[in-house]
């Protein structure tokens, strides 16, 4: 009988663990899928900051910044 692995101590860290970076209303902001959009509101901080988007193509995404992709577009 195989034994299963033994695992000591500390949680387990995410493999995508990233910085969170705070955007403002008003931000030019670029999603991989989406393009440019313009951020229209904000929600929260750190890594509970939602976002509303305003895409040219896709209109209105509610994005969790935590989990996107997001670049300040400068």
């Amino acid at each position: 009988m195989s034994k299963a692995p033994i695992r000591k101590g500390g949680k387990a860290k995410s493999a995508e663990a990233v910085d969170v970076v705070e955007f403002e209303q008003g931000e030019q902001v670029e999603h991989p899928a989406w393009g440019v959009g313009t951020v229209i509101k904000k929600e929260g901080t750190g890594d509970k900051q939602k976002l509303l988007v305003l895409f040219a193509e896709e209109g209105q995404k509610k994005i969790k910044v935590a989990f996107a992709k997001l670049k300040k577009v400068t």
